[in-house]
């Protein structure tokens, strides 16, 4: 299975407040209903969901992804920005990572963060809250 497909088919899990009140995204749809809501009274026009663990798909230790969540956070919190927590599952529920779901972040900023933190690729949506798959690096399959 090439990586796009990958991708694609990944659960993006968001917990709204509690891990019993969650959106799942999907890359390439709307966003569902109730991150919907959650944002718009909280007037959010954009967020990236992206994850710190396993640079370039390569699998890290479950130390070394901590490591790595550790410093995302702390990038996060320097620079004020407001965020979900969130888990990427695999379709098959084979693998999972802690990842984040970035408020009012702009494309360039999330872009710039992937890249800083080796993926190749994370999600974001603007205005129209349609999920897009944005890839990271220029040779990436469609950088």
């Amino acid at each position: 299975m090439d990586l796009e497909t990958v991708y694609l088919q990944t659960n993006y899990i968001v917990y709204l407040k509690s891990r019993k009140n969650y959106a799942i995204l999907k890359a390439m749809q709307t966003v569902p209903k109730s991150l919907e809501k959650f944002l718009q009274a909280r007037n959010i026009k954009s967020f990236a969901y992206i994850t710190p663990c396993n640079p370039c798909s390569v699998l890290l230790s479950r130390k070394e992804n901590g490591y790595r969540v550790r410093e995302f956070m702390i990038f996060i919190e320097e620079h004020k920005l407001s965020y979900l927590l969130g888990v990427t599952e695999s379709s098959d529920k084979k693998w999972n990572e802690i990842s984040f779901c970035i408020l009012g972040i702009s494309y360039k900023t999330a872009r710039r963060l992937a890249f800083d933190f080796s993926q190749n690729a994370f999600l974001y949506a603007s205005e129209d809250f349609k999920v897009e798959l944005k890839w990271t690096f220029e040779n990436s399959p469609k950088g």
